[in-house]
């Protein structure tokens, strides 16, 4: 199946609240040849459906996973922000703080990921891990 139907029958399955459905077709599209654009768009449909089920070691595990996959400056900055949002959700602070600073390595990205990481990472100052 093309990427775009497969990610087309996940959106409805999710607005139908049919994670389950939803989820296989994510997996399946990820498992194609994708540009770093659609793998993170993929990508983060797919950490939605494991955050909202309760599943947010599986939606760091793909996060990291996919982030290996995405080699463009600005996909890899939003996919670091996102591993940085769930390392702070999950109370690991030095290790968002990590994350968030090899985001910011990536000058050349696109601006606007670039301020979201560094708000992520001015958010943590001061706090210690929980």
């Amino acid at each position: 199946r093309s990427r775009a139907a497969l990610q087309s029958l996940a959106a409805l399955s999710g607005r139908m609240q049919r994670y389950t459905e939803s989820e296989r077709y994510l997996l399946v599209a990820l498992q194609n040849e994708l540009d770093d654009g659609d793998r993170l768009s993929l990508t983060s449909q797919l950490r939605l459906i494991y955050s909202n089920t309760g599943r947010a070691d599986q939606a760091l595990e793909l996060l990291e996973e996919q982030a290996g996959l995405i080699k463009g400056s600005s996909p890899r900055v939003a996919i670091l922000n996102l591993i940085g949002k769930e390392h702070i959700a999950a109370g690991r602070l030095d290790k968002a703080r990590e994350t968030l600073r090899e985001a910011l390595s990536y000058e050349d990205a696109n601006p606007i990921h670039l301020e979201e990481s560094r708000k992520l990472l001015k958010g943590l100052v001061g706090r210690q891990p929980q």
